[in-house]
């Protein structure tokens, strides 16, 4: 394990979208697995409200200028975005590369997972 993050009831702060890979965006051998995968294990169960959100097949497209793209959508809320909603003891397993962030926790529920990851590195290949 590598970080429990909690987010309260209505107290939980947003993080803003990001991809989590920072050093092989310009490697010639660069692929859409390249900076490995994450991986959180859910102790309560998740909703909407109170999820990890991502845009699938993101990680497919590169480093992608998040702040430009927001600037786009004219919002924070990327139109192809979904929620992780998660029983508890659900494990969810994402591309580093994918763009995904949190909202603030409006929600009556607690979040608690449990967060590692693994990089795999160059010429590796997906999974």
């Amino acid at each position: 394990m590598k970080a429990l993050f909690i987010k309260q009831p209505g107290l939980g702060a947003s993080v803003a979208w990001h991809q989590d890979g920072v050093t092989h965006w310009n490697n010639p051998e660069w692929d859409s697995s390249i900076h490995g995968y994450t991986f959180h294990a859910q102790l309560y169960g998740c909703t909407a409200a109170n999820a990890v959100w991502a845009v699938p097949g993101s990680h497919h497209l590169g480093k992608i200028d998040i702040l430009n793209w927001v600037a786009e959508h004219g919002s924070g809320r990327l139109p192809d975005a979904v929620p992780y909603i998660c029983d508890p003891g659900d494990v969810v397993i994402h591309n580093r590369q994918l763009v995904h962030g949190s909202f603030a926790n409006t929600s009556p529920d607690w979040r608690y997972l449990l967060h590692s990851d693994i990089t795999v590195g160059p010429g590796v290949g997906c999974l």
